[in-house]
């Protein structure tokens, strides 16, 4: 990675740009009124504060410099016509080790069931596996959370396992999914059959 900031155009409609302090206002507001949707999966959320979220986006910052990944907010227009709003959020977290990356996302819930996420997904792990030359792509999530697994179905991770009451989400003991793609897999139906 290099000092610039990163920004990754999707498509037409979504575009990726890593969070910057000027967008603090944006994104407090998107998870502010977002905090009952993502907080059925998410245990950080309902304990982000104004001050928090700037601090996040600083510790960020200064993440992405030493080399340690990114979190970009995921922006979306519905027609050409249209300034693009934020309407989510992606992190891109490294482990220099195993050269793999844990991709972390989500989304409005205004915004949810267009593709928005799964295109922004596909478009990090492009990034991680062919640009950036890591060797694994990691999501994690909620084995509940049906609508996130499905993000990395479609990109045709594979089910690692599941790890039973690992996260405790508001009281609960749920059960979390780990799912990976290599390198080579994702090169492999790129040229094959463009699955990817």
């Amino acid at each position: 990675m290099n000092a610039d900031m990163i920004a990754l155009q999707v498509d037409d409609q979504i575009k990726l740009s890593q969070v910057r302090l000027r967008d603090l206002d944006a994104h407090y507001h998107l998870l502010d009124v977002n905090r009952s949707h993502i907080g059925l999966w998410e245990t950080w959320v309902d304990n982000v504060t104004y001050e928090s979220q700037r601090e996040y986006i600083r510790i960020m910052t200064e993440g992405y410099q030493r080399g340690h990944g990114f979190t970009c907010g995921v922006w979306w227009r519905p027609d050409m016509q249209t300034e693009h709003t934020l309407v989510g959020n992606a992190s891109y977290r490294i482990t220099s080790s195993t050269r793999s990356v844990e991709l972390g996302y989500w989304l409005g819930i205004d915004f949810t069931g267009q593709g928005i996420i799964t295109k922004a997904a596909r478009t990090l792990v492009d990034y991680a596996l062919t640009t950036d030359h890591k060797n694994r792509v990691v999501i994690q999530t909620a084995a509940d959370n049906v609508k996130s697994r499905a993000v990395a179905e479609r990109l045709n991770f594979n089910l690692d396992g599941i790890i039973r009451q690992e996260m405790v989400i508001r009281g609960q003991l749920l059960d979390r999914a780990i799912y990976t793609i290599l390198a080579s897999e994702w090169n492999y139906r790129e040229k094959n059959d463009g699955s990817y």
